[in-house]
């Protein structure tokens, strides 16, 4: 596949010695290095210098500048200060991943203090050694795992000869799987709070339990209870006399069933008359109220007109209907009805 020059010079950012790192910069020329040709290499040198602006083209204005390492010389020694590659190696031994740091930023890190001991060493010796990059690329590794935190060392197979590349891919894994465990985590804790919100807000708009039972009860009560005014003013009851009895037996009829709506559980009341006192019977079955109304209808059929031979007195009328008004007659009770009454009451005991 072949690329052309304005496609890899598109990949290298611009760089002012200010606006980016340097180590941006030069990572980046290093990667379009790899897919130009070797033979290239000089043109392509002199594509990126025009991507510098201010000082630093100036670092590299009128320098010999005929290969990718010596743009990247020129620009370490403008705008990078000078240290040794001692305390390049110090910086790599001590490196860790710092709290809330991704794991990538991390390898970035690490990555540059490799690349600054490799340029170091080439710019003093002109050449790199097999054997200083075999000694680079095991403290790369060996540093770069033990700064990582202990849940990445565990699953790390250290006890086996790992290369720096393959220790940042395993890094890379692990991470991924953390960033999986932490979000399906996130995902059930939000799963469980809109649970509880919907739990709670179900429960703060429903009624509460007795108040749905006290209307139950009101709603069967209604269906039990009758319609009182059908009761007392149907044609049926409004032949019956008026008399004490007949609106107590509709007054009962009236609140039996209410009542057993609500004392279902309970004994049936004992019966009282209210007339003699006794238990056993209300007082539309009382014996003694019949028999003494019995008597009281026969006397005041007995009883002789109060008018005496039925003649008028003198300043009233023969028919008093409009003149008087009508009065219930006085009924007269002897000593002898007394008795006869009483020797009866004492039969029917």
């Amino acid at each position: 596949m072949k690329v052309s020059y304005r496609e890899i010079t598109e990949s290298v950012p611009y760089f002012d010695g200010y606006n980016i790192p340097l180590s941006r910069f030069t990572r980046a020329c290093r990667r379009a290095k790899e897919i130009i040709p070797p033979d290239s290499e000089r043109d392509l040198t002199k594509l990126l210098i025009n991507k510098l602006g201010h000082r630093a083209y100036y670092a590299v204005e009128d320098e010999p500048c005929e290969s990718i390492a010596d743009l990247i010389d020129l620009l370490t020694g403008a705008f990078e200060s000078p240290k040794t590659i001692d305390q390049y190696r110090g910086k790599l031994s001590i490196i860790f991943l710092k709290p809330q740091e991704h794991v990538l930023d991390y390898i970035s890190r690490v990555k540059e203090l490799r690349t600054a001991i490799i340029d170091l060493e080439r710019r003093e010796k002109r050449y790199l050694d097999p054997y200083f990059m075999s000694q680079v690329d095991d403290l790369t590794t060996r540093s770069f795992i033990d700064g990582l935190p202990f849940e990445y060392r565990i699953q790390m197979r250290t006890d086996e000869k790992m290369s720096h590349t393959s220790a940042f891919a395993t890094a890379k894994a692990i991470s991924k799987r953390k960033e999986l465990d932490k979000k399906r985590e996130s995902d059930s804790r939000r799963d469980i709070q809109h649970r509880t919100d919907y739990d709670r807000s179900s429960r703060q708009s429903a009624p509460p339990a007795d108040q749905n039972r006290s209307h139950d009860y009101r709603r069967e009560s209604s269906a039990r209870q009758p319609d009182l005014r059908q009761v007392r003013f149907s044609p049926s009851n409004a032949r019956e006399p008026n008399t004490r009895g007949s609106y107590q037996r509709q007054y009962q009829n009236t609140r039996e069933p209410y009542q057993n709506t609500r004392n279902e559980a309970q004994p049936p009341p004992i019966k009282t008359c209210n007339y003699c006192k006794k238990t056993g019977h209300d007082i539309s079955e009382c014996r003694r109220r019949e028999y003494n109304n019995n008597q009281r209808a026969t006397s005041q059929r007995n009883s002789p007109n109060p008018s005496g031979n039925g003649k008028t007195s003198p300043g009233y009328d023969a028919n008093p209907t409009r003149n008087q008004k009508t009065t219930r007659p006085i009924n007269s009770i002897s000593s002898k009805e007394i008795e006869n009454e009483t020797k009866t009451l004492q039969t029917l005991e």
